[in-house]
């Protein structure tokens, strides 16, 4: 039996508990995603800063979620929760 190099998953996007059903589709979600490779921007994502290279903060339409969680270069990401009103 030969191993895989690369562990094959895919992405976990993780919503706070009681944010999703506040959710519309065109609502402009705030998350911090890792990606495999250094320098990836998933699609859609509007990028505001990088923790290191594979690790991004930003912002992508919540109708985008499944999208990124399908995407082979994301390895997680996970919304923010607003603080306050």
């Amino acid at each position: 039996m030969k191993l895989r190099s690369e562990p094959v998953r895919r992405a976990r996007v993780v919503v706070p508990a009681g944010v999703e059903a506040r959710l519309r589709a065109d609502d402009m979600v705030d998350l911090t995603v890792e990606v495999r490779t250094a320098g990836y921007v998933p699609s859609g994502m509007v990028v505001r800063g990088r923790i290191v290279d594979t690790i991004l903060t930003g912002a992508v339409r919540a109708s985008d979620l499944d999208r990124l969680d399908a995407d082979p270069e994301v390895v997680s990401a996970v919304v923010s929760r607003r603080v306050g009103p």
